[in-house]
């Protein structure tokens, strides 16, 4: 006769869910606390390893979503704008730890989380798998788009005007998905963290650059009002708040501030690769784990959305309405063109290791649902690694071609970050539920 805890255990086991040995209470895991005997020196887990989780979600929060901010918040407004960002800040962080606490023994992808969750149901394959895909490659095309933005406005800057540039606009969007694509070559996440360290310094100088050259504008406005030209682009020294309402009454403001919202969401779509950098660590235990990726998101979270919140109002306050969807084109001719080169060049640093970061993550996927991975480690971790190397290249060289195909021919940035997240943001998420 089977007892009552073996039976609990036999459906445990068959439905994938980790059992209670595995699970920590929920008290020990929000608060990261270890259990009596279990410190950082006593079972030889590493000290700082959380530090690596962090460098990839600063590099996917404070991401190039963040440029776009001033221009949702034209739309939204005042009010509307901090409101929003703030309600879905504290809705993600929380979905987040929630997704943590479900991560057990073994467990490396979302996939195989919502897997164990829903018992190996259909469900999961129909919906967190697609809503994985439908952010994984939108996100990689955009990182393409910005980056080619990049590069072009360093040859624009280098050479002394547009007309006299060294290649096209598309022409650079091509070299940086090759860039995307050599970058996305490490293995795995775990071999991927020097890349996001590096990448993490280049968000943090991107912020400051934004924040850096709003105050500037806003100043100038204030002081001198500035009305200069640059390469034939004007700034007007009048700066207006609010859209006329002959505006306000189309259908296409209605269609934009619904974007607006997507906008902001498309920088918190970081649930995705959470069990990915989470398994990323090798922890030796769910409680080391699920610890160090507390600490992970609590700091960028803590650094992305007050970064959000900066430069979306700042950038507002100094362009109004008129702001670009990309922040950074109306900062140019504020300052000095090495300094902006400089910034430009870590902006294409920027995007280049984001878009690697996610591209992980779906390779791992792909690897999982063609029956390509190679699984390796212990009951505690697992690695997914391609079985076949050429292969996996091939895979990559395919997924990053046709991102930077739809990068080409749909250059247009509030529209392709609003259209991934509305789509794959909230559907992600809501499955941490």
């Amino acid at each position: 006769m089977i007892s009552g805890d073996d039976n609990n255990k036999a459906i445990i086991s068959s439905t994938g869910l980790p059992s209670e040995s595995e699970r920590d209470t929920d008290s020990e895991w929000m608060t990261g606390g270890d259990s009596e005997g279990e410190t950082d020196s006593g079972n030889g887990h590493p000290k700082y390893v959380w530090l690596h989780a962090l460098y990839h979600l600063v590099v996917a929060t404070i991401g190039t979503g963040i440029l776009g901010y001033p221009f949702a918040m034209s739309f939204l407004g005042w009010a509307g704008g901090p409101i929003f960002l703030i309600a879905f800040s504290g809705y993600c962080y929380y979905t987040a730890l929630l997704l943590i606490g479900l991560q057990g023994k073994g467990q490396g992808t979302y996939s195989e989380i919502a897997d164990g969750v829903m018992g190996n149901t259909r469900f999961s394959k129909l919906t967190v798998v697609p809503a994985q895909y439908l952010y994984f490659f939108p996100i990689v095309a955009t990182m393409i788009l910005v980056g080619g933005t990049a590069m072009s406005t360093i040859d624009e800057l280098v050479n002394g005007g547009r007309r006299r540039q060294t290649l096209s606009l598309e022409a650079w969007k091509a070299v940086d998905a090759t860039f995307v694509f050599a970058l996305s070559l490490k293995k795995d996440m775990s071999a991927s963290w020097q890349i996001s360290a590096f990448g993490s310094l280049a968000a943090f100088l991107d912020v400051g650059y934004s924040v850096a050259g709003s105050i500037v504008a806003i100043t100038e406005t204030a002081n001198d009002d500035y009305d200069y030209d640059y390469d034939d682009e004007v700034v007007a020294d009048d700066v207006q708040y609010d859209r006329p309402a002959s505006e306000r009454s189309t259908l296409l403001y209605k269609v934009e501030l619904m974007a607006a919202f997507g906008q902001i969401m498309f920088g918190y779509g970081y649930h995705s690769i959470l069990p990915d950098v989470q398994a990323s660590l090798h922890d030796g235990s769910v409680r080391d784990s699920r610890r160090d990726m507390k600490k992970a998101v609590t700091g960028a979270m803590a650094i992305g959305a007050s970064s959000y919140l900066v430069v979306a109002l700042l950038g507002f306050a100094a362009f109004g309405v008129g702001v670009d969807p990309i922040l950074l084109l109306d900062l140019k001719g504020l300052i000095p063109d090495a300094a902006a080169i400089a910034i430009w060049v870590f902006v294409a640093i920027k995007t280049s290791t984001e878009g690697a970061v996610f591209n992980q993550a779906a390779f791992t996927l792909t690897r999982d649902m063609l029956g390509l991975t190679k699984e390796t480690g212990n009951r505690n971790r697992v690695d997914h690694h391609p079985k076949n190397r050429t292969l996996d290249v091939a895979i990559k060289f395919v997924w990053v071609g046709l991102a930077a195909v739809v990068a080409i021919y749909l250059p247009y940035f509030s529209d392709l970050t609003a259209i991934t997240s509305a789509i794959s943001v909230v559907l992600v998420a809501i499955h941490s539920f």
